[in-house]
């Protein structure tokens, strides 16, 4: 079968960063642990992933408070300096162009879906994904996420609306999968092997493993 889309996950499936080690650095300069830096993201995710707060200074003046630190002037230049500097070591997997590019010259329309926050704009500009993809959805900016339904509407809506059937989601999250496959998507979960410290999930849920984004090209 040739799909009539595919929707693409950003972070762990086209990209790769050290989020951990930059988490780590950040708890250093707010003189708190790691632990309790990972904490104060989690609380805000959600928020910061609908588009809850302004811009990028909001996104993490909300973290920071969470963590019960004060965002003060002078502390806030240092952390959007640090987010920067993550921001410009985020790279693409040596698969990622090579199997979008592949797919559109098969007519196969492409879309990023991403569950991220103002931080990641700058990413997707500096790697010219926009030039990459035929639609680029994240979640900040149409305020949904996954596994919300609306998520994966809108990324369907941007590439010609085609039968969710007859298009593939590809992502490396469990959760994020089911989310596609409760509007008929089919799917594929990414357990690249850079990614194997950090623990693979116990049950795929019936999703396709896979460890490359090449298996799409093979259909």
């Amino acid at each position: 079968m040739t799909y009539d889309a595919v929707l693409l996950d950003l972070y762990d499936t086209l990209v790769w960063s050290d989020w951990y080690g930059w988490q780590r650095r950040l708890a250093g300069v707010l003189g708190i642990s790691r632990e309790a830096m990972g904490r104060a993201f989690a609380e805000t995710r959600p928020a910061r992933s609908v588009g809850a707060n302004p811009d990028l200074e909001g996104d993490l003046a909300a973290v920071l408070i969470a963590a019960g630190i004060d965002p003060s002037p002078s502390l806030m230049v240092e952390v959007l300096e640090l987010e920067r500097e993550m921001a410009t070591s985020v790279r693409l997997y040596d698969d990622s162009l090579e199997v979008v590019r592949a797919l559109r010259e098969r007519e196969v329309p492409t879309a990023l879906v991403s569950n991220c926050s103002h931080n990641t704009r700058p990413i997707v500009d500096r790697l010219g994904l926009d030039k990459e993809f035929d639609a680029i959805v994240l979640s900040f900016e149409v305020g949904a996420m996954k596994p919300d339904a609306a998520i994966y509407r809108a990324a369907l809506e941007r590439v010609g609306d085609p039968d969710p059937a007859r298009a593939v989601f590809v992502d490396d999250q469990v959760q994020y999968c089911d989310g596609a496959a409760a509007i008929s998507l089919q799917t594929y979960l990414i357990l690249r092997p850079e990614e194997a410290l950090e623990g693979r999930p116990a049950d795929l849920n019936g999703h396709r493993p896979i460890e490359t984004l090449r298996p799409l090209l093979e259909v």
